[in-house]
């Protein structure tokens, strides 16, 4: 799940200076201070009434026919693979619900309490531990209790006005609300009801599934609204007129996998086909509005914003639609952003060969400085960091050594990575289709070392891919079943589904 406050919150020191809880939809914001908030109730205590569960779908949108894939409860998004810390240092109420701190005083964030809730509650299925399934409750009873309603369905607001992109004419202005933190919160109920069998838990994932079910209107909560092209958008920061509004990838799709939970809880044809039409404004918009070639991502339409940390979870996004529909629509995307911008962490050594190389200075990811270096014999260096130079191409790192500070240029067969540079690991293994005759491959032993080889298949197969990497500076694909099993296959051999 995301670092919340850094997506909805690099600029909280702008926020407004409030606290509200337990709102309701005419009541007008009540200032409080925030350790005096209203005592969270036990959400089966809510009074909740049954949400009409044959609300239509609000307007009508495009859709892809995309069908949900099973996955395992490691493969849906937030999934743990060890449990969070039982000490937790972050504010929060006397309740265990977390906070945030912003400009000295303490506000309830719901992206911060949906994601919190669930990484706890991702800790109790790893671990049986109930401490981690109460602290869960804390975050959801929270979030019921600062709700706002319209109609049905429960908003959860943000209390803090936030300049989105640090825009002084692009203020959310308090109370907002958000598809992403609706998304979220849509997930973590959904888990729990699932876990617990608790009704009142379900009955809180009903009440805000109805909250994709309004359609944009001024100067009450909305969330969900069509484009021009009618595309179906989960806006994480709705504006009126809905044109306005800023389009945001991540948050849309934070959202799509909030229905995807919900959907595949209640096979509601609702949330079954606002879930496809999601992901089809993704799949559509992904690969020509948001995508740079050879450069981050695009965080929205409206302002474009272009950043390492979106880029990411847009890649971790595509993953797991990938994993959530098997359509390889999603694994392609994921393939060329990552392609585009590969993650940045990796440690090991780096071979040069033998001849002469340049060396660079970067500073704020720009060549400030070269000089060239006589490399007599080939040799190896140490690198800790991978960075793409826009318009240069790829660079590591040099960690140890004379020449430490220094950035050396990735040159397929030249000057590379020694072993895997890592790009992708796909949640659910992809389909290699390769022609009969020979085809080029890579070998990889385990110290590293790499070599091009052929292997000819005298009838067109297919083979089950796990992962990428980048092998002597050429980006493929490693083969884990079949007769290539254990070898890597360049991107552009035959056909990767």
């Amino acid at each position: 799940m995301p670092e919340a406050p850094d997506d909805q919150g690099d600029d909280m020191g702008r926020a407004a200076l409030i606290v509200v809880a337990g709102i309701a939809l005419a009541a007008p914001l009540t200032a409080l201070p925030a350790q005096a908030a209203a005592p969270v109730a036990r959400a089966a205590a809510v009074a909740a009434t049954p949400p009409a569960t044959t609300t239509p779908l609000p307007f009508p949108f495009l859709r892809a026919g995309y069908v949900q894939a099973p996955i395992t409860p490691a493969q849906r998004i937030g999934a743990l693979t060890r449990p969070v810390a039982k000490g937790d240092t972050a504010p929060k109420d006397s309740h265990g619900a977390r906070m945030v701190r912003i400009n000295g005083r303490l506000y309830y964030h719901p992206v911060v309490l949906a994601d919190w809730g669930t990484q706890n509650l991702e800790s109790y299925r790893l671990t049986g531990d109930t401490f981690y399934l109460t602290r869960a409750e804390a975050q959801a009873n929270r979030l019921i209790a600062m709700r706002t309603v319209r109609d049905f369905a429960w908003y959860y607001p943000y209390t803090f006005d936030f300049a989105l992109h640090s825009l002084p004419t692009q203020v959310q202005r308090a109370p907002w609300y958000s598809a992403m933190s609706q998304g979220m919160a849509l997930d973590l109920f959904t888990r729990l009801a699932q876990v617990t069998n608790d009704p009142a838990w379900r009955a809180a994932a009903d009440h805000t599934f109805e909250s994709f079910l309004l359609p944009p209107k001024a100067g009450v909560p909305w969330v969900v609204h069509t484009d021009a092209s009618h595309n179906l958008w989960l806006e994480e920061y709705p504006r009126w007129p809905w044109t306005k509004s800023d389009f945001t990838l991540n948050g849309h799709l934070f959202a799509v996998f909030g229905l995807d939970s919900y959907a595949r809880m209640t096979n509601d044809p609702r949330a079954l086909a606002l879930w496809d039409g999601g992901l089809r404004t993704a799949a559509v918009l992904a690969p020509r509005a948001f995508r740079n070639p050879g450069w981050y991502s695009d965080y929205c339409l409206a302002h474009g914003a272009p950043g390492a940390k979106k880029h990411f979870v847009h890649i971790d996004e595509f993953l797991h639609a990938h994993a959530a529909t098997g359509s390889p629509t999603f694994a392609r995307l994921a393939d060329s952003y990552a392609l585009d911008y590969p993650s940045t962490s990796v440690r090991g050594r780096f071979y040069v060969a033998r001849g002469r190389v340049t060396l660079s200075t970067l500073r704020e990811g720009r060549i400030v400085g070269t000089r060239s270096l006589a490399v007599r014999a080939s040799t190896s260096v140490a690198v800790d960091q991978r960075l793409r130079v826009r318009g240069h191409g790829i660079w590591f790192h040099i960690s140890t050594g004379l020449l430490r500070g220094q950035w050396v240029q990735q040159v397929p067969e030249r000057q590379y990575y020694i072993g895997a540079g890592p790009l992708l690991r796909y949640l659910i293994p992809r389909t290699l289709h390769l022609p009969a005759g020979p085809n080029r491959v890579l070998r990889l032993d385990p110290s590293g070392f790499s070599a091009w080889t052929v292997r000819t298949l005298s009838a067109p197969g297919t083979s089950k891919v796990d992962r990428s990497g980048v092998i002597r500076g050429v980006a493929a694909v490693h083969v884990a079943s079949g007769p290539l099993a254990g070898l890597w296959v360049p991107f552009g051999t035959g056909r990767l589904d």
